[in-house]
């Protein structure tokens, strides 16, 4: 499934808000995902030469893992 997520990164390029924009319909995908928002880290937005925050959005997919 694959939820798409929006962040809310702010100068230093840390997530300060998460909120799903299109969920995979199934909750548990969803929390999982925007758990894994949470944690990540990104570069600054930047506006002539300097740091800003910036919404962007993301999809995570998450993909079955079969065993050999």
């Amino acid at each position: 499934g694959t939820v798409v997520v929006w962040f809310n990164v702010d100068e230093r390029g840390e997530v300060r808000q998460v909120r799903i924009k299109h969920g995979s319909g199934v909750a548990e995908l969803d929390a999982a995902a925007l758990e894994v928002a949470r944690v990540m880290r990104f570069s600054p937005g930047m506006y002539l030469d300097e740091p800003v925050p910036v919404w962007i959005q993301i999809p995570i997919v998450f993909r079955a893992v079969t065993g050999s």
